[in-house]
């Protein structure tokens, strides 16, 4: 046998920790605008990060990840693997948009393409002209 030469593989195994739903809601209770989000996250993984007490992450069906079950975007490795780092990368798009400006509606649906041409009388006119696409 010569040094450098002999190829071999090794299997690592690490282990997690689950926090308790105390733990998680006193993170996020540092995080702005997540009010409630400690709710979906117990309905959604009941607060799991890991498989078993203490195991590998939790992935889902449709490979979300841990607590917060990410998958859009995918979670970075340490987001896998760090349940904090989770909740926080999970907590991020709440967050946004509750702080992102809402669109100001004066209470008015926009017009239709059967209405805003002045559409026969009646329900049954308007319904008319919309499936055939006359306006």
């Amino acid at each position: 046998m010569v040094a450098g030469k002999e190829k071999f593989a090794r299997t690592v195994v690490v282990n997690g920790t689950n926090p308790s739903a105390v733990d998680v809601e006193a993170l996020l209770a540092t995080l702005p605008d997540c009010e409630g989000f400690d709710k979906l996250l117990e309905q959604e993984s009941q607060c799991k990060h890991f498989i078993e007490a203490d195991g590998p992450p939790v992935v889902a069906f449709v490979n979300g990840y841990g607590v917060t079950q990410m998958t859009d975007p995918a979670p970075a490795f340490e987001q896998a693997w760090n349940w904090e780092a989770d909740v926080k990368g999970g907590a991020a798009p709440i967050s946004k948009s509750r702080t992102a400006p809402k669109p100001i509606s004066c209470g008015r649906a926009a017009p239709t393409k059967a209405t805003s041409y002045g559409s026969k009388p009646g329900a049954a006119g308007t319904a008319a002209r919309i499936t055939s696409g006359i306006p």
